[in-house]
């Protein structure tokens, strides 16, 4: 179920853009009036997706935008511009420069909108599932590692087991079959 919040300061849009986004994606859809609440609603609860305004009162969109991005928590939430005011070449380059993954410019097409927003929705799911299956081939491989190093035979000094290199391209065909035996087994787990 997809979480987005709406960063816009004109209650009219907001509302219309939550109807239709409640419509055709469903999930929870939330509403910021402003940049600086927009910044406190993500930092306790961040949604999904942020569709975001440009021109409001006190900080602007491109300023919003900035501060996430600059923030290492937060830096992967996916931002899309959504404008009336900013529709030059100009300032669609400076949104994508600061990290947003898509600007469109109002009036947009319904269909448009929902079929870009679930993309980046879409993107979003994926880079999650790599950043867990990531870490959990981390995980393994540690397991794995010191399985090696407390085999039968007793524990063993890393410097005296040549197979045990950090850097599987350097190290030996043990290791390497044990980490493709391990991406196997994330892949399975993943994908059953």
């Amino acid at each position: 179920m997809a979480r987005i919040l709406i960063v816009d300061d004109n209650p009219d849009i907001a509302f219309m853009l939550r109807e239709k986004l409640q419509h055709f994606i469903g999930g929870e859809i939330r509403i910021a009036p402003d940049g600086d609440t927009c910044l406190q609603m993500v930092a306790n609860d961040p949604p999904d997706l942020l569709l975001l305004d440009i021109c409001m009162p006190g900080r602007d969109g491109f300023e919003v935008c900035r501060l996430l991005k600059e923030d290492a928590r937060l830096a992967d939430l996916p931002v899309i511009f959504l404008s009336s005011t900013f529709a030059d070449l100009r300032s669609k380059i400076k949104g994508l420069d600061l990290g947003a993954d898509d600007y469109l410019v109002q009036p947009v097409d319904d269909l448009e909108l929902v079929t870009r927003l679930k993309a980046v929705l879409q993107i979003k799911t994926m880079r999650d599932q790599f950043r867990r299956l990531s870490d959990d081939l981390t995980r393994l491989r540690a397991a794995v590692r010191n399985r090696l190093l407390t085999d039968s035979q007793g524990p063993l000094a890393e410097d005296d087991h040549p197979d045990l290199s950090p850097d599987p391209l350097t190290g030996g065909q043990r290791l390497i079959g044990l980490i493709r035996e391990i991406t196997t087994l994330v892949e399975t787990k993943s994908f059953s």
